[in-house]
């Protein structure tokens, strides 16, 4: 859900309308704490629109899972847990989040004993956690999301096709975003589809991802979910379309 999806009058009813069965909330662009953002209001909405969901959390509260510092660091467990109990009181069983900064190998081993207390939780409540691969070099490389998915036993990867294209993998020339997503392969359990023109996203086959390569690879897949993550509704449904077509 875009922020074009969520300034509509009824974002819920938009969805429907358009053909989605399910909707991603993002994090960045919707406070679940906020007065204004209701749960029952909101699990009501998605009810009457026969809408199913999934929760993408800010990146800005995972920034400090490695942080030397702990009263950083537990703020954003703090906040990850507060979140976690809210997505299990809205019945929804995967959780989106990111590895946080992890630029020494200190900092990756925290980030690491992080997601392990988080996945901890969450596994008795029924949630899968899904670690967003980003494009700096701890969660861009696909050695580094390998090695974090094995450190936390059922820790899954939802694979960002933007990200992994202008990963540090891809920049230095140690391979294509196909072989980005060959190497990670057995842990990717959800595909973020969107393009990349060469200075911002776009809808998917309007950008410089070889689709003819990953279109074959994200069906072969074992995918619980193909989520859309592009700016408009308009891209959002030319990405639709694009993957009808497949």
């Amino acid at each position: 859900m875009n922020p074009d999806f969520l300034n509509r009058t009824d974002p819920w009813v938009e969805a429907k309308t358009r053909g989605f069965h399910m909707v991603e909330i993002p994090g960045c662009h919707f406070d679940p704490f906020d007065e204004a953002n209701s749960a029952t209001d909101l699990a009501a909405a998605l009810r009457d629109n026969g809408l199913s969901a999934r929760w993408h959390c800010s990146p800005g509260f995972n920034q400090q899972f490695g942080s030397e510092d702990s009263s950083l660091r537990l703020a954003n467990l703090d906040r990850m847990h507060r979140e976690l109990d809210w997505v299990h009181e809205m019945g929804w069983n995967m959780f989106i989040l990111h590895s946080g900064r992890g630029e020494t190998a200190d900092e990756r081993i925290r980030a690491r004993e992080s997601l392990r207390e988080l996945n901890e939780t969450a596994k008795p409540l029924g949630i899968s956690l899904l670690l967003e691969n980003g494009s700096s070099r701890f969660n861009g490389d696909p050695d580094e999301l390998i090695a974090t998915c094995e450190a936390v036993p059922g820790l899954g990867i939802t694979f960002d096709c933007s990200h992994a294209h202008r990963s540090v993998f891809c920049k230095e020339g140690r391979g294509s975003v196909a072989d980005h997503l060959d190497l990670v392969r057995p842990y990717v359990r959800s595909f973020q589809f969107n393009d990349f023109d060469g200075s911002t996203n776009c809808a998917v086959g309007r950008g410089e991802l070889p689709w003819d390569q990953l279109m074959p690879m994200a069906i072969d897949l074992d995918c619980e979910v193909w989520a859309i993550e592009v700016a408009t509704i308009e891209e959002t449904i030319d990405t639709r379309d694009f993957l009808d077509s497949w």
